[in-house]
């Protein structure tokens, strides 16, 4: 078993700050230009289309900061994308999740286009 890891934070060096959400890493998903990780993900706590595309254009605690009042998904278990409802536990959520992820990867030559 291996005992190696690596403690991904933003405030860290290396592989585990280059890892994290908060880094700015730009990425483009289904058109929409995204500055990091994590301004993608707080933008689906949005229903407004415009209003995720200026918190996709976030990075790190500006990013977390823009979703923090935004917990309702919480109670409805629904995030939504592009004028789409998407239940947080379902396959659809997975499907985005991976494609964003692919699309974050393909800009250093790790990923695939999708």
């Amino acid at each position: 078993m291996c005992s190696d890891f690596i403690d991904i934070k933003f405030k860290g060096e290396g592989a585990e700050k280059e890892l994290s959400n908060f880094t700015p890493h730009a990425f483009v998903i289904d058109g929409v230009e995204c500055a990091s990780m994590e301004g993608f993900l707080q933008s689906l706590k949005y229903r407004s289309v415009k209003k995720q595309k200026k918190v996709c254009a976030l990075i790190g605690f500006a990013a977390k900061k823009a979703g923090a009042r935004k917990f309702w998904w919480k109670v409805t278990g629904v995030v939504h994308w592009q004028g789409r409802r998407i239940k947080r536990n379902g396959k659809q959520f997975d499907r985005l999740i991976e494609r964003a992820y692919l699309q974050l990867l393909s800009n250093f030559g790790l990923g695939c286009r999708v």
